[in-house]
């Protein structure tokens, strides 16, 4: 059989996961495809930017049912139907009818939207209308805005798949991520370490030639819903014994009794990352994303036709 279109795949991918078992992003385009029977051939067929199109697909699947709240991230990059799911499947039988209910879902909750109300926890501001196939017109964007509404999903779902490879990786690569991050960003050059100090030091990244003025590190890798609280990065700051400067990262989120620490905190200037910024630092400085293609966007010189 031909690989399934967008739309039908959302129900596709939903379909396989009423297992109840824990799924992977990276196994379960394999465990989709192996239940819908695709040959080598038909799974042979590729995107634009040459990615198998099933792979493609379901992993757009995955993003938007977790949007939709149809699955939840149970981990590291890995989901579960949740009941709305099950009860979702059970409605609507058909792909189409499916993908309808879950874009009006969708709609109704944006979890991708910037929040006014607290800025620095939002994802990247998204507007409702979501991907399938037969998709209408919007009036009432310009395609410049539409193509930006696309860019910025294209992110978001990025940033979902990042976090679930950070949150596969061991404790001491992430270590040393945060260095590298840093590096990219231009802070100077940095390294492993590891101190015995209160709390611990993971690296440093010296700001320049001489030394003067580092960066000290400490990097938590967390697993969603265990937040990084007042106690880590009060020892943090113990570790730093007085240092100027201070980055704690994490792979997941901070308390507000840890971030009021940061703040409040008279000898250093402690920075705090948490998972989501993480990724988006990630994906601006080009750190564990590669560029698939690059589009032109072309315009009038008008200067040229100014005579």
């Amino acid at each position: 059989m031909p690989t399934p279109t967008q739309t039908e795949m959302f129900m596709h991918t939903l379909r396989v996961m009423t297992d109840g078992d824990e799924h992977t992003r990276r196994e379960l385009p394999e465990t989709v495809r192996e239940s819908l029977g695709l040959t080598d051939a038909d799974a042979s067929e590729l995107t634009g930017s040459g990615i198998p199109a099933y792979q493609s697909r379901v992993g757009w699947a995955i993003s938007y049912l977790n949007r939709a709240r149809y699955i939840d991230r149970v981990g590291a990059g890995a989901y579960r139907i949740n009941g709305t799911g099950i009860d979702a499947l059970e409605r609507n039988p058909d792909p189409r009818g499916f993908a309808g209910e879950m874009n009006s879902t969708i709609a109704r909750i944006d979890p991708w939207r910037k929040s006014a109300d607290n800025p620095s926890d939002a994802q990247p501001d998204q507007v409702s209308e979501t991907m399938t196939d037969d998709a209408a017109d919007d009036a009432r964007q310009s395609p410049d805005e539409e193509l930006s509404r696309i860019l910025s999903e294209f992110e978001g779902s990025l940033s979902d798949e990042l976090l679930g490879f950070v949150g596969d990786c061991s404790p001491k690569f992430f270590e040393k991520l945060v260095v590298d991050l840093l590096e990219k960003m231009g802070y100077g050059e940095g390294s492993v370490t590891r101190y015995t100090r209160d709390g611990g030091i993971d690296g440093i990244v010296s700001t320049d030639e001489l030394g003067f003025n580092p960066i000290y590190t400490q990097a938590k890798h967390y697993a969603d819903g265990n937040k990084v609280g007042r106690a880590e990065v009060q020892a943090f700051i113990g570790a730093l014994n007085g240092a100027r400067n201070g980055i704690f990262i994490t792979t997941s989120e901070f308390t507000q009794d840890a971030i009021d620490c940061a703040r409040g905190c008279k000898t250093s200037t402690i920075s705090l990352v948490d998972g989501r910024m993480l990724a988006s630092l990630m994906i601006k400085y080009d750190l564990g994303v590669a560029t698939e293609r690059i589009i032109k966007i072309k315009r009038v010189d008008r200067d040229y036709f100014d005579m």
